[in-house]
């Protein structure tokens, strides 16, 4: 089993493009990125994962900011994407290849998706672009305008792509997604529209000749969201357990189900192994790694290479713990 790990990011609404004033350095990763890399590549990882839009703070701004129409946020507009952010994801790229490492870039958030909150900046909005997935008009003008050109941005370094990851854990902004589906009391979509923007991103990153993923938080979701006839081929889920058993993967081999997260904190004791990591943690990343390569996952993915991180929605549990135990664990499972 190959190890990749999230990044996740350095600046979550940021990483690319020019942020609002007084907010830090433009793509302020650059200090950082070609050692993280390296770093990553003589632990034995394979790939990262990258968010890119975050929750659109940079998408639709000033006059095309979202704004609160009596109780719904509505996108007056649907622009193309700035230029800026197009010229900072593609400068990234050389550095995956220098470090001959894979780019799993996210398109965008769960969070673009729930209501708008203000920040302290004239002119700029975090989430409250709901309309870019529930208006069938401004959902294709949303993915033409700013996703086709990330995808063009790609050209030349097809062999670097690992995957492109429509959006993250959509399961969050969705109400009512089906049983055993997760959700948030801040959701503002229905099933349907989110349904159809998955549908035709995952259309438009196949044609463009990358593997198109989506970052599900639930096994549930692959089946109850018919990953297979949305046409993805590389079907995801993440697995930070609830009690739930995580199945063997049973996806064929030419279109495989990957883990995209698992936390690399204790968390929450894995149901498979909560004797032993109830009884001693220490070793948790070795043992968990070698549970999914026993269920025959191909691919998995930590949570994450930052420090401090963010912890899963709705919970205060740590899920991040990357520090020389977590790397030397890692090693010895990499034969490094």
């Amino acid at each position: 089993m190959r190890v990749g790990i999230n990044y996740p990011w350095i600046n979550y609404d940021w990483d690319f493009g020019i942020p609002p004033r007084g907010w830090g350095a433009r793509a302020a990763w650059r200090s950082r990125l070609q050692r993280d890399l390296e770093g990553f590549r003589d632990l034995g990882i394979f790939a990262v994962r990258w968010w890119v839009l975050g929750s659109g703070l940079l998408y639709g701004v000033g006059r095309n900011a979202p704004r609160l129409a009596r109780t719904s946020w509505q996108v007056p507009a649907v622009p193309q994407l700035p230029r800026e952010i197009v010229e900072d994801f593609a400068a990234a790229l050389p550095y995956f290849r220098r470090a001959n490492i894979k780019l799993m870039p996210v398109f965008c958030d769960y969070k673009m998706f729930f209501a708008g909150e203000m920040t302290n900046t004239t002119g700029y909005v975090k989430s409250g672009r709901q309309e870019l997935i529930s208006d069938a008009v401004k959902r294709g003008q949303f993915l033409r305008n700013a996703l086709r050109p990330l995808l063009a941005a790609c050209r030349g370094f097809e062999d670097l792509i690992y995957a492109w990851d429509l959006c993250n854990e959509p399961e969050w902004c969705v109400r009512n997604g089906g049983a055993g589906v997760p959700t948030d009391r801040r959701a503002t979509l229905e099933l349907p529209a989110m349904l159809a923007f998955l549908r035709e991103g995952v259309v438009m990153i196949n044609l463009a000749g990358f593997r198109s993923t989506i970052g599900f938080n639930h096994r549930t979701t692959v089946d109850a969201w018919g990953s297979i006839g949305l046409q993805v081929r590389l079907h995801q889920c993440h697995y930070y357990p609830h009690n739930e058993f995580l199945p063997r993967h049973t996806f064929s081999p030419e279109y495989p189900l990957i883990i995209g997260e698992f936390p690399s904190a204790l968390y929450r004791p894995w149901p498979a192994l909560a004797a032993a990591e109830t009884r001693d943690a220490s070793d948790r990343l070795l043992r968990r790694l070698r549970h999914l390569q026993s269920l025959g996952y191909p691919d998995a993915f930590i949570w994450s290479a930052q420090e401090p991180a963010p912890t899963p929605e709705g919970t205060d549990l740590q899920a991040v713990a990357w520090d020389e135990a977590a790397r030397r664990q890692l090693r010895q499972f990499s034969g490094r």
